[in-house]
């Protein structure tokens, strides 16, 4: 008889290990849904998934929220957010190909041109809020400070331009030919006068705050503002008053579906959740002023 035969086998533990660790990357990979980790509250088998798109991370939390509404309602339905940010224009195709259930960033008279110039078959299924549009400065307290030849930083997408050309008209740097703008954007042919002579460059939305060093006075979306850890309403020199339920309606940001699944049940139920005295409170709360909370509840 060997000396080995009468020892009892072992196991090998590198074998126990890759086990292991097959066993953690498939826990892993089953947390994680659309990118974000959803490790305190696992949905059952029975809960119906729906993915948003964003181009802020920071209306998670508004999300967060419309989940819990959700669940204290009974719903099995789960809102699963998918970033864009910088991107605005995949979240439609996403939306239109069926990759996303439903997107909430863009304003309708963004969605309106969106729709005439790229063909998409999507409806606005319900307001949310509207974002603050603001004049910033590094060098001048107030508009009245903005001297002539000024360089004023604005938006380089056609829509975001648009709406910083009647905040600059609201704050009596410029005027523009016409008043309502539905449906399209006033461009500088459309500016009437100009008694500053202000030099007006379009840029990245989202690179403006870091550019306010470089030009006079910038404007941009309330959500670029919060990404660079400045106050939307605080660190404005010019906070314009919004008309919400009137002109400034169709700078509502809304909810939007394909057109074909406009009446879905599940959606309107997202919907629902979002029109809620729990979410309205959850914006004016995080976002102090930013967002304008525009529907009823």
């Amino acid at each position: 008889m060997s000396a080995s035969a009468g020892k009892k086998k072992t196991r090998k533990p590198g074998r126990t290990l890759v086990v292991l660790l097959v066993v953690a990357v498939i826990v892993v990979a089953a947390l994680v849904v659309g990118g974000k980790v959803y490790g305190s509250r696992p949905t059952s088998s029975s809960t119906t998934i729906v993915k948003v798109g964003i181009v802020s991370e920071a209306d998670d939390v508004i999300w967060d929220k419309v989940n819990d509404v959700l669940a204290s309602e009974g719903k099995n339905i789960k809102v699963v957010t998918k970033s864009f940010q910088g991107g605005t224009g995949m979240a439609n195709q996403a939306v239109q190909d069926g990759d996303l259930d439903l997107n909430a960033f863009q304003n309708s008279n963004f969605l309106k041109t969106q729709i005439k110039t790229e063909g998409y078959k999507l409806t606005a299924i319900g307001d949310i809020y509207i974002s603050r549009y603001n004049i910033y400065s590094k060098k001048y307290k107030d508009v009245a400070s903005i001297p002539k030849g000024a360089k004023i930083a604005i938006p380089n997408n056609p829509a975001n331009a648009g709406r910083a050309y009647e905040v600059l008209q609201k704050a009596g740097l410029l005027t523009l030919k016409k008043q309502d703008y539905q449906g399209t954007y006033p461009t500088q042919n459309d500016v009437a006068s100009n008694p500053k002579n202000l030099t007006i460059e379009e840029v990245d939305a989202n690179q403006i705050p870091n550019l306010l060093q470089d030009y006079d006075a910038g404007i941009t979306n309330a959500y670029a503002i919060m990404d660079h850890k400045m106050d939307p309403v605080k660190d404005a020199i010019y906070n314009p008053k919004l008309d919400v339920s009137g002109k400034d309606h169709q700078w509502v940001n809304v909810i939007v579906s394909r057109t074909d699944k406009k009446n879905d049940k599940t959606y309107k139920a997202v919907v629902d959740a979002y029109h809620t005295k729990a979410v309205a409170k959850t914006i004016n709360k995080e976002f102090k002023g930013a967002y304008e909370v525009a529907f009823s509840y």
